[in-house]
């Protein structure tokens, strides 16, 4: 699904990514790694928001810079901070994509409910809590028939309905779409996750089926707020980062 060689990524002096060599195989895989890690920057390369500095990257075996619309046309992304004009309305934002990706009147509907974007959609932009903003940016990703949706810490300012709603449309979509996902949140996030990448320092230390890693390091699941020191340990890696998600047994 996505194909990276040689990746490198700086902002000024500061490394991003450093030489990622990584294949990315269908299904829903899980990002992790602490603050600083290069999880975002990963995400903008393949939604071909930001170019690499060195190195190629293919998704779909299309290159997200060279062949943006392509690539567009078959990705939905939601980073994790929203940006839309404040005099902008929810509703005007919502038309936008649903005439630009062809959405049918039910799946419309659908998302607007599921997301209770009904009660706010109108209002301007400006007008909107951090939590009615990531509701209508995630629906957004929702709408239409994409291959891949790419979410940057999609459960961050949501409260429980807003989480329910979201793990709703990833279950539904499970088999139909693939997603790329960034969290420090893995509350329920777990029960789909495929695939499971590590990042420390711009670089991959550990990528695979989570059945093969849980097999391989004797770990089962993905919780949240734990010591990114105990991943560490897991994959032999001695470092005093932190991040809010490890490899547990399953007892």
């Amino acid at each position: 699904m996505i194909s990276i060689v040689g990746l490198t990524k700086r902002y000024g002096s500061t490394v991003a990514l450093k030489n990622v060599n990584l294949k990315i195989s269908e299904g829903t895989t899980l990002i992790l790694g602490p603050n600083g890690s290069g999880k975002t920057t990963l995400l903008k390369l393949c939604s071909g928001l930001v170019r690499p500095d060195k190195g190629f990257i293919k998704v779909f075996g299309m290159d997200p810079i060279k062949d943006w619309v392509g690539v567009r046309s078959q990705v939905s992304v939601a980073l994790e901070h929203p940006s839309y004009k404040p005099w902008t309305r929810g509703i005007d934002l919502l038309n936008y994509v649903r005439k630009m990706r062809s959405v049918d009147d039910a799946e419309y509907r659908y998302i607007i409910k599921l997301f209770g974007l009904g009660k706010f959609m109108h209002r301007y932009i400006a007008e909107y809590s951090s939590g009615m903003l990531k509701r209508l940016h995630l629906a957004l990703a929702f709408m239409g028939d994409t291959k891949l949706i790419i979410l940057d810490e999609p459960l961050v300012s949501l409260d429980a309905e807003g989480v329910t709603a979201l793990l709703e449309l990833i279950y539904s979509r499970r088999g139909e779409c693939n997603f790329l996902i960034a969290s420090h949140i893995t509350l329920g996030l777990s029960d789909v996750v495929d695939n499971l990448c590590i990042l420390i320092n711009g670089q991959v230390v550990e990528y695979g089926r989570l059945s093969q890693l849980a097999e391989k390091y004797d770990a089962w699941d993905v919780y949240v707020n734990m010591d990114m020191r105990e991943i560490m340990e897991i994959v032999g890696i001695k470092k005093d980062e932190k991040i809010n998600a490890r490899l547990s047994k399953n007892m």
